[in-house]
């Protein structure tokens, strides 16, 4: 769906930024559940967000 104007375009790339932080933190918390120990040990590291 097109933009039609500035802050309507705008307000999309949040919400698309928005979903995208989403994902990333599901994916950030599915990982640190598979390996909870390796986290805290400093074994692992958060991946930057895209």
């Amino acid at each position: 769906m097109a933009a039609t104007s500035e802050p309507a375009g705008r307000l999309a790339a949040f919400g698309n930024r928005l979903v995208d932080v989403r994902l990333w933190l599901r994916e950030e918390l599915a990982r640190l559940r598979e390996e909870p120990g390796s986290f805290l040990s400093g074994g692992g590291r958060l991946r930057p967000v895209s």
